[in-house]
């Protein structure tokens, strides 16, 4: 009974929490549901781990069992702490370390939790089989070997994941790319194009990593700085304290950015839609102190000689029902008729797959970010493959569709240069992409 009523508490605190976390991050409420099934998973794991630890006297016992719990009682904690200092007040550093060091003790639980799945899966198909000796002595041995198996895998998880936060996460990778447009003037040709992408900066804990990316890209000696969304993960005010940084960016004919969906500023619970606006005019005051030019579905027209090209950016737009639908590529390319050349800024990549190929064949090269990569993946000569790749078909690299009329489409996603979810990099390097334009005419 006593165990029964331990149980159904358990069960209730974690029901109470996730309701509560849905409440505050209403845009995680997907991520919440694996987080709930974690949490009752994570007590099934419990009762096996503590009947083990318990041999190994009260002090390891003690020790193991506070290690276990903690980042169910960091959540708890925060939840407390939040309540009397706002999360978007904490330290950037605390913040993303404190998340961090939840979602790594529960990765590193996933093994174990599925070792005990398969084992008591056993049991019940083929029944106890127990080790030499009388009944009761010795744990069955399939059990030991899956337990084992699954904490060793689980800990060896867990010090990847650190290594993709402490040593790969700022390791930026240059990718080059030659692209050939047969519309793009002479005048233009040779134009360098840098794109950086998905900054994150409400998780950005370093600021001499974003003085080196700003130092790496100006090396290139770009044309045009093309930034393609979710420079915050919560609100204007996680970029607002990088402006330094961000103003050492020079390009010659202009830096362009545009909103993702991250910006507008609903990852963390906002009370009436005036918020929001407040949060955008706020970006609005960022990027034109920066000297920056923000395109909410709106477009400009660089001129060289008597020749012209079109740059051109949308509001956010995702495939998916949580993300917004704010792009208007007919208003913001309203004015570059007779312009051959455009240039699409969209943060989102689906909004390629799903409306640009199908009815916009005018566009020539679309430059997207959003999926990071996937983060953690493998990229090769040979293969290229992340969790996201399983998702989406357009995550990472170039990608190009053929039109109509025969000409060709280019879309672009770049791999991102900051983090979100995860705070690491394993195999998939943040980005910065130099683009060398030919014309082809």
């Amino acid at each position: 009974m006593r165990k029964f009523i331990k149980a159904a508490a358990y069960i209730a605190v974690s029901l109470a929490l996730f309701f509560l976390l849905r409440e505050i991050f209403p845009k995680y409420a997907g991520p919440m549901k694996v987080y709930l099934i974690l949490w009752v998973l994570d007590g099934y794991l419990w009762v096996s781990t503590a009947s083990y630890l318990r041999k190994k006297g009260r002090i390891v016992y003690y020790a193991a069992k506070l290690l276990y719990w903690t980042p169910f009682l960091l959540i708890i904690a925060g939840i407390i702490y939040g309540w009397f200092h706002p999360f978007l007040d904490w330290n950037i550093l605390l913040r993303t370390e404190f998340l961090n060091i939840i979602q790594t003790g529960y990765a590193i639980k996933v093994f174990p939790i599925v070792a005990r799945v398969l084992n008591d899966a056993v049991l019940l198909t083929f029944g106890p089989r127990r080790n030499e000796g009388a009944y009761g002595r010795k744990a069955p041995s399939h059990r030991n070997g899956f337990m084992i198996t699954g904490w060793v895998l689980g800990f060896a998880l867990g010090i990847v994941l650190m290594a993709g936060h402490v040593v790969w996460q700022y390791r930026f990778r240059v990718e080059k790319v030659d692209l050939t447009l047969t519309d793009l003037p002479h005048s233009f040709d040779c134009l360098r194009i840098v794109q950086i992408s998905d900054l994150h900066l409400g998780n950005w804990v370093c600021q001499k990593k974003l003085d080196e990316l700003t130092d790496r890209v100006n090396r290139l000696n770009p044309d045009l700085i093309f930034v393609t969304g979710d420079m915050a993960t919560w609100s204007a005010r996680d970029v607002a304290g990088f402006k330094p940084s961000l103003r050492r960016l020079r390009a010659k004919e202009g830096i362009f950015v545009i909103y993702g969906n991250h910006d507008y500023g609903q990852y963390y619970k906002v009370h009436n839609l005036q918020e929001v606006y407040d949060n955008m005019a706020r970006f609005g005051r960022i990027y034109k102190d920066l000297g920056w030019t923000l395109l909410c579905n709106q477009q400009r027209i660089l001129v060289r000689g008597g020749d012209s090209i079109a740059v051109i950016g949308v509001e956010n737009w995702g495939a998916e029902a949580r993300f917004p639908k704010l792009a208007d590529l007919v208003s913001a390319e309203k004015g570059t008729e007779n312009v051959a050349t455009k240039l699409l800024l969209s943060h989102d990549p689906t909004y390629w797959e799903q409306y640009i190929t199908n009815r916009h064949p005018e566009v020539d090269v679309t430059f997207s970010g959003h999926t990071h990569g996937g983060q953690i993946g493998v990229e090769t000569k040979g293969l290229k493959f992340s969790l996201v790749s399983l998702l989406h078909p357009f995550s990472a690299g170039l990608y190009s569709d053929t039109t109509a009329t025969g000409g060709i489409q280019y879309l672009y996603v770049n791999r991102g240069d900051g983090t979100v979810g995860y705070f690491g990099r394993i195999g998939i390097p943040p980005e910065i992409t130099l683009f060398i334009m030919h014309s082809g005419s």
